[in-house]
């Protein structure tokens, strides 16, 4: 099960292989999460989004069930989805968020993208050394700074899942300056 070290962010689906055939929710939400990893999928073979976080799934009937409470908390009983961060297990209760595979993904999207820190927003190239090189690489470690220069005005979720995916590693600091910033661009030779 994920925890604070998994390299990956995920989306896991907690339900009792024993009620899917007499639950009508179970039947569904099986349904989406199946589709949910296929399309999660997809997009990481088309390249071009990649995989922002993995899709999996635990059968709580038997003797999982504990287990599977313990991590669903209090009053939650399968089937459940949930987002796993840094080990923080999140139930998705919202029912119109739990109606759609895409708001299922988009809900997920937007809990990563929202993790504090994740991604540090650079607005001039005094906020490189304030901001990304601030703290210092572990001994034996080189500090890396990774700057991305974008017209867009929101994160893009592969760069916020590659940040995620080495948020552990102690050397890289993730940065981003957004909305064509000019004064950046022109620091560093972008066009």
């Amino acid at each position: 099960f994920p925890d604070s070290k998994s390299k990956h962010a995920w989306l896991i689906f907690f339900y009792d292989k024993n009620m899917a055939q007499r639950d009508a929710t179970t039947e569904q939400y099986i349904s989406q999460a199946k589709q949910l990893s296929e399309a999660v999928l997809k997009k990481a073979q088309n390249k071009k989004n990649g995989m922002i976080f993995k899709v999996g799934a635990v059968d709580c009937s038997g003797d999982t069930m504990k287990f599977c409470k313990s991590k669903l908390g209090k009053g939650v009983d399968p089937p459940a989805f949930a987002t796993v961060f840094n080990g923080d297990v999140r139930v998705i209760d919202d029912n119109d968020t739990l109606r759609s595979v895409k708001k299922l993904h988009d809900h997920t999207t937007e809990a990563l993208l929202g993790i504090e820190n994740l991604i540090v927003n650079v607005n001039s190239v005094q906020h490189i050394q304030s901001r990304m090189l601030a703290s210092s690489p572990p001994p034996g470690k080189t500090s890396v700074a990774i700057l991305l220069l974008t017209d867009k005005y929101e994160t893009s979720p592969l760069y916020g899942s590659l940040a995620y995916r080495h948020r552990r590693d102690g050397f890289a600091a993730f940065g981003e300056s957004r909305a064509a910033n000019l004064q950046m661009a022109k620091k560093f030779g972008v066009k």
